[in-house]
């Protein structure tokens, strides 16, 4: 297994890969290519991105990508996707991943990441196991017809 700085030139698999981790549980998403490749896109192009592939030979495990914002003194990263191979899942392929992107963020002096999941799933308990804290100073919220 070999982490990578991502590159533009994996978007197209990387596509194919967040669509297959969407459809399943906890998330049951439909993704048009055009629609997962205009989200990937955006968080591609934001001021301060960094992302990383997981890959075994050619074969594309999965990713992580998001943005670092200024905040006070600090930068503080945003988690925005990660995705791993449904078939592949629960077989510590996350895990390394966040710890090689707390490593490579380290060396850059970002230590804060801040990510949202779906409460109660086992994502948060993936991420809780992985040494984030559900924060309770801050919640997300949604405007109502956002979510009808």
């Amino acid at each position: 297994m070999v982490i990578d700085r991502f590159n533009i030139a994996d978007m197209g698999e990387c596509v194919s890969l967040f669509k297959q981790a969407f459809s399943v549980e906890p998330w049951n998403e439909y993704w048009s290519d055009s629609q997962a490749k205009m989200r990937l896109e955006c968080i591609y192009n934001t001021p301060y991105f960094f992302g990383l592939t997981v890959w075994e030979e050619a074969e594309i495990l999965g990713f992580c990508m998001g943005n670092a914002e200024p905040y006070l003194a600090k930068k503080v990263f945003s988690l925005r996707e990660i995705c791993i191979k449904p078939n592949r899942q629960c077989n510590g392929i996350g895990s390394s991943l966040l710890v090689e992107l707390i490593n490579r963020l380290n060396i850059e002096g970002i230590t804060d990441i801040n990510l949202t999941t779906k409460p109660g799933s086992r994502l948060e308990r993936f991420y809780l196991n992985n040494g984030f804290v559900k924060d309770e100073l801050e919640a997300l919220y949604t405007n109502a017809s956002a979510i009808t």
